[in-house]
């Protein structure tokens, strides 16, 4: 991945908040919808690289701050926050003082063996699921009914039949297509309460300590919205799950954890900018699951 030109970056920082000195401005990273900047070694500016990432940054900016109190770890509260396109960059961007702590991917596969963490991490999923739904699309989080829910999945499956199916077996395909029809075609899989969602806790935005052995944050919530609270549970942290567990709730969450792969050959226009192998690793993935 080439890393972006600094300097416009440095210059949109310095233009929308010229109070603030920038001494050193470094480039973190990015993903399919920010380019990320660490300003003076403490505050993380997200930059959008689309409209649609504007979007779900100004829907952090209005949710995170009635989001924090109610949970019981640090998530990120911006606090520089350009609310208007400039010269020097095109669209809102914001910044947040660094949360303490590296990323749990950082610590994988030795961390699976020391379970301190998931405890936290179930605890701070159950009370996110507790945040008011009235009030998160209030504050500009995407809703999700049932029907929508159903809806979007049986998109994805058609983005699959396009994408996916020419890079596989008809063998495969056959199975794919089982699967999808399967979870779709069963109006129990679609008659669970809605909840807030994160819709992305996976090992990168779950940060620690190790030698506290604390979890130190939660970190980007671009991807909120309202649906299925089984999206948000992986085995590390289902013990400690506060929330309702139906009688549907193991497929539900084996059927979400299973599409991953399809899900980022489908979406690779956008993905493959940021990470030009992940189409290939995705397929190996759907060649595990569905062998040829």
């Amino acid at each position: 991945m080439t890393q972006p030109d600094i300097q416009s970056y440095r210059a949109a920082v310095a233009e929308q908040f010229p109070a603030l000195r920038i001494d050193t401005l470094t480039y973190l990273g990015e993903a399919k919808d920010h380019v990320v900047c660490l300003a003076n070694g403490q505050l993380v500016f997200r930059f959008p690289k689309r409209p649609e990432a504007e979007q779900k940054l100004r829907m952090e900016i209005q949710l995170l701050p009635e989001l924090a109190p109610t949970l019981p770890l640090p998530i990120p509260q911006y606090n520089h926050i350009a609310r208007a396109p400039g010269r020097a960059f095109p669209r809102v961007f914001a910044g947040y003082p660094l949360l303490a702590g590296h990323p749990l991917t950082d610590y994988i596969p030795a961390i699976w063996d020391t379970p301190w963490w998931a405890p936290a991490v179930g605890t701070f999923v159950t009370a996110l699921h507790r945040f008011p739904v009235a009030r998160a699309r209030q504050l500009g989080v995407p809703s999700g009914t049932a029907k929508a829910w159903r809806s979007r999945y049986q998109n994805l499956y058609h983005g699959v039949q396009e994408k996916v199916y020419p890079l596989i077996t008809h063998r495969q395909q056959a199975a794919i297509r089982r699967y999808f029809e399967d979870f779709l075609d069963n109006p129990r899989h679609f008659e669970w309460e809605p909840v807030l969602l994160h819709h992305d806790i996976y090992s990168g935005h779950i940060l620690l300590d190790v030698d506290s052995r604390q979890v130190t944050g939660i970190i980007d919530f671009s991807d909120c919205e309202i649906g299925d609270p089984a999206v948000d549970v992986r085995d590390a942290w289902e013990p400690y799950y506060g929330g309702t567990m139906d009688a549907t709730w193991p497929e539900r969450r084996a059927f979400y954890y299973q599409l991953q792969p399809l899900a980022e050959i489908v979406a690779s226009d956008v993905l493959l900018e940021v990470y030009p192998a992940l189409a290939a690793q995705a397929l190996e993935q759907i060649n595990c699951h569905w062998p040829a």
